[in-house]
């Protein structure tokens, strides 16, 4: 009779049975980034490293400000994520953030 539990147990988990969370294991972080093994997986950065794109920001960080944690320099304009004082704006105008008519591209300006 265990022995036909046990085969039971097996097809259960076979089908999709999502244990209860006491059962799962933890989220990994290896690399205490903030994102877990498996969502570094998915994005693509390396596990081991908390900054896969050397940038100075953590991968955990740029997920949260919306920078790429595989790319230093998310907006191409020269200036990396880090150092950036805005890290998705290019500088070349046109965006949402700059006010239509005002001919200084960006809405940050600077004298």
């Amino acid at each position: 009779m265990a022995a036909g539990l046990l085969s039971a147990s097996v097809v259960l988990w076979g089908v999709g049975f999502v244990p209860p969370a006491a059962a799962r294991p933890p989220l990994v972080d290896r690399d205490g980034d903030g994102l877990s093994d498996r969502a570094e997986k998915k994005l693509g950065t390396d596990p081991d490293n908390p900054d896969t794109d050397g940038d100075g920001l953590s991968d955990g960080e740029e997920v949260a400000l919306g920078t790429d944690p595989n790319d230093p320099d998310t907006d191409h304009d020269g200036i990396d994520d880090a150092d950036d004082p805005d890290p998705l704006d290019d500088g070349a105008g046109g965006g949402a953030d700059d006010p239509p008519g005002d001919d200084h591209g960006s809405h940050r300006h600077h004298d």
